[in-house]
């Protein structure tokens, strides 16, 4: 759990790992946080620096509110930051166009 920057702004996020899979849930508040419309489910892999996403499907492609595209997660990303129980830190692009997560261990 933890925000992702673009644009300099921070929304908040939750990305849950199972396996090599993932999932995106909502945060829970209404402000700064992606559409549900954005949410998306699929697999991950890491090789050396890169984080890859790979979607299998959106959680609410039919949800009213259109998704920012800029905002979608799958694609690749560069790790800045890994630690073994706790951070995650990874981003992709650059300039206006740069997304960069950073995300704390949360157990449930």
């Amino acid at each position: 759990m933890g925000y992702f920057v673009l644009q300099d702004q921070e929304y908040w996020c939750e990305i849950e790992f199972k396996g090599n899979k993932y999932e995106e849930w909502p945060s829970g508040g209404a402000y700064y946080q992606k559409e549900m419309s954005c949410l998306t489910t699929g697999t991950f892999s890491i090789n050396n620096t890169i984080l890859k996403y790979d979607l299998d499907k959106y959680k609410f492609s039919s949800f009213s509110v259109p998704c920012n595209s800029e905002m979608i997660l799958p694609g690749n990303y560069k790790i800045h930051l890994i630690t073994m129980n706790d951070s995650l830190v990874f981003s992709k692009g650059v300039g206006k166009d740069k997304i960069k997560y950073h995300l704390i261990k949360i157990l449930k």
